[in-house]
């Protein structure tokens, strides 16, 4: 069942869960605001915010700071993995090509959830060897691939605006304003009676 629609949108942490055998009775609401459940349709960022924070030690700001740093670059390098061995190609030819499958935020989402695979030694290794090939074959042609990697990139920065394009936008941050009492308020508005209830009636206390 749904008590207030879960917005198309999704949220931070949504990636398509599946509840298996229980699909159809399990019961799904949001509180508008809530970014787990209602986060902006172009604003990838957001999920990369939203998985460093659970991993970060946030007892004062000097410890949070160095925990941040350490999850940070942790992430950045999971995501270069996956840049490199995915969005990057060196042809039989030589020539270098940018054409990537997904944002450099949508790659940094993935690489800091918990549930994304941690790359094996096969698979940094690889990257590692991409990168050499790059370097070689970028020093052997600058003045061709050169170029032709601006505008791709270019067109890769592009991609990135769009994909965060709701984040500047004041109706986004005034809608999200209020983002901590919609996600800690459900008990408060009442939205979780239903599951009282029904504890209750399993309980056998409402016969």
């Amino acid at each position: 069942m749904r008590l207030s629609p879960v917005p198309g949108s999704g949220g931070i942490a949504d990636r398509g869960t599946d509840f298996g055998a229980l699909a159809g009775r399990v019961g799904e609401f949001c509180a508008a605001g809530d970014l787990a459940c209602d986060a902006p349709g172009h604003a990838a960022a957001l999920r990369t915010a939203a998985g460093l924070a659970p991993q970060a030690d946030l007892r004062d700001p000097i410890t949070a700071a160095g925990s941040l740093a350490g999850v940070w670059s942790h992430t950045v390098t999971e995501a270069a993995n996956t840049v490199l061995l995915s969005d990057v190609t060196v042809d039989p030819a030589g020539q270098v090509n940018q054409a990537p499958a997904q944002t450099v935020s949508q790659r940094l989402a993935e690489a800091v959830d918990p549930r994304t695979p941690a790359p094996t030694t096969e698979q940094t290794q690889a990257a590692a060897d991409t990168v050499g090939q790059l370097v070689g074959a970028i020093s052997a042609d600058p003045l061709g691939q050169i170029p032709r990697l601006v505008n791709q990139i270019g067109a890769a920065v592009g991609a990135e605006i769009a994909a965060n394009a709701d984040l500047p936008n004041p109706a986004t941050l005034l809608h999200y304003a209020t983002v901590t009492v919609a996600h800690t308020g459900y008990g408060a508005n009442g939205q979780t009676d239903w599951f009282a209830a029904a504890s209750h009636d399993l309980l056998g206390n409402g016969r």
